[in-house]
C-alpha cells in the first residue's frame, strides 16, 4: 500500500509540473507567433516549434526524473528488458511512454507501471494541445495577414 501510495505522489507532481510548464510554454509560443517586432513570419514560426520541442523534452525530463525516483524509492518497481540501469534509460523510457510509441524493448515492472501509464495519457494530451494551439495561433496570424478570409456563420 505504501508502494502505491510513493508512486501516486510521484505522478501527482509529474503530471501537475508537466501541465503547468506546457501551459506557460503555450502562452509564449501564442506570444511569439503574434510579435509585431519579429518580422519574418517563417523566423516566428521556426521559433514557437522549436520553443514547444523544447517543452516537450522538458516535460519528458520530468517524467524520467520521477521514473528515477521511483526506481530508487518505491519497492518492487524497475525497468526490465534492454535496460542497462542508468539515467539514459529512464529518459528514454520516458521519451517512449510520453509519445505513447510503446517499443517494447524496455518495461516497467511493479508500480511504476502507473506513472508510465498515467505519462502515457499526459503525453498524448501534451502533444494534441500543443497542435491545437499552433493551428489556432497560426490560422489567426494568417487571418491577420490577409491569407485566409474570415468565414462568418450564422
Amino acid at each position: 500500500m505504501a508502494a502505491l501510495f510513493g508512486i501516486s505522489l510521484i505522478t501527482l507532481f509529474a503530471a501537475g509540473l508537466t501541465l503547468l510548464l506546457h501551459y506557460h510554454s503555450l502562452m509564449a509560443t501564442a506570444r511569439l507567433l503574434h510579435h509585431p517586432r519579429v518580422g519574418f513570419v517563417s523566423l516566428r514560426i521556426y521559433g514557437a516549434l522549436a520553443l514547444l520541442m523544447l517543452a516537450h523534452l522538458l516535460e519528458v525530463l520530468v517524467y524520467a526524473i520521477g521514473i528515477e525516483a521511483a526506481l530508487r524509492w518505491i519497492p518492487d518497481s524497475a525497468l526490465a528488458g534492454a535496460a542497462q540501469g542508468n539515467f539514459g534509460d529512464a529518459f528514454y523510457y520516458s521519451l517512449v511512454g510520453y509519445t505513447s510509441l510503446g517499443l517494447g524493448d524496455v518495461y516497467a515492472i511493479g508500480p511504476l507501471r502507473y506513472l508510465i501509464g498515467i505519462e502515457a495519457l499526459n503525453g498524448l494530451l501534451m502533444l494534441t494541445w500543443s497542435a491545437s494551439c499552433t493551428y489556432l495561433c497560426l490560422r489567426a496570424m494568417w487571418e491577420e495577414q490577409g491569407f485566409l478570409v474570415r468565414s462568418h456563420r450564422k
